[in-house]
């Protein structure tokens, strides 16, 4: 490890740039160096996907911290960072949907509108509907609209305790 420190080659996996962190890492952080943060750094796209959020910037945070910076090593593990973090976005946020873009009732009233049913709140109905393609983004927005109240209802009501 010691020529690891001072030189510019760069270990060529995780479970060596680790071994390099943590060298780095100061005796307050051993808990966590052998527990969760070894898990996360070395761990693979569903391990990583098993985290949180704040759990791989308490890591990120804890790493460029701690660790001396300008050299060879401490570039590998930056990207290394960056890879654990792309990996969580790619696989966890691309795929959360904002329901509050589903509270306007404006695009369910118009597509409404053409049914033989426009004042309706109930669910869509395909009788009431000129076409398939018609039933199906309506009930479609009235199921995400379903949902942004349920989730604005949930948010509001956590936010009483």
């Amino acid at each position: 490890m010691k020529a690891l420190r001072n030189s510019w080659t760069v270990p060529v996996g995780n479970k060596q740039l680790y071994r390099w962190v943590r060298a780095h890492l100061p005796t307050k952080y051993e808990a966590d160096a052998q527990g969760w943060m070894s898990t996360l750094f070395m761990g693979s796209e569903r391990t990583i996907c098993d985290f949180d959020k704040d759990d791989i910037k308490l890591l990120h945070e804890i790493i460029l911290s701690e660790c001396p910076k300008g050299n060879g090593i401490m570039n590998a593990v930056e990207t290394r960072l960056t890879a654990i973090m792309n990996i969580y976005t790619d696989n966890k946020e691309a795929f959360s949907v904002d329901f509050e873009d589903f509270e306007d009732d404006a695009p369910l009233k118009a597509l409404r509108s053409v049914s033989s049913a426009p004042n309706s709140m109930e669910a869509p109905q395909q009788k009431d509907f000129p076409n398939k393609v018609a039933f199906m983004r309506a009930n479609a927005l009235w199921y995400l609209q379903q949902r942004a109240i349920a989730s604005k209802t949930q948010d509001s009501k956590a936010g009483d305790l």
